[in-house]
């Protein structure tokens, strides 16, 4: 079934896409920005990479790795009996909450200010991880994961 499309310019033709192969083409240019420290367009890649991976785990019958992160934060939660509170927030809220780096280079709403403040270096981490753990999970390789690795290792200030 093919779809109407507005003109083209006529470069090159439509071609079919696997979503694992442009999700991976995603990630490895996530972590290429993230390695040159361009974190903002690092962060958006790697969440549109995430998001996709996920949605092809959830789609297997698998956890995606937000889920999995969610599971065991409740477990450590209770067994280290830490932060009470983080049982009376919803899951969803403690998504948004993970999610709210990428959400707000995405999106505008009437309500938000035209400044923010967030750490845009850890955020794009945290996706990353994300999106590399999806891809594992998924059998999927990631050529630039150790360069990634080895600046993480080279570059942590704790």
């Amino acid at each position: 079934m093919s779809k109407k499309h507005l003109r083209g310019l006529g470069f090159k033709e439509p071609e079919i896409f696997r979503k694992s192969e442009v999700a991976i083409t995603q990630l490895t240019q996530g972590i290429e920005l993230f390695l040159h420290q361009n974190f903002i367009c690092s962060l958006t890649l790697a969440g549109a990479a995430d998001a996709i991976l996920a949605g092809l785990l959830e789609s297997e019958g698998q956890k995606p790795s937000h889920e999995v992160s969610y599971d065991l934060l409740r477990t450590f939660r209770a067994v280290l009996d830490l932060d009470p509170e983080i049982e009376q927030q919803s899951k969803s809220s403690i998504f948004k909450a993970w999610n709210s780096g990428r959400n707000t280079l995405k999106h505008h709403n009437q309500d938000d200010g035209i400044e923010f403040e967030m750490n845009d270096c850890d955020e794009a981490y945290w996706m990353i991880r994300r999106a590399l753990r999806n891809a594992a999970a998924l059998g999927l390789d990631v050529l630039n994961k150790d360069q990634f690795d080895t600046w993480v290792q080279e570059n942590h200030k704790l």
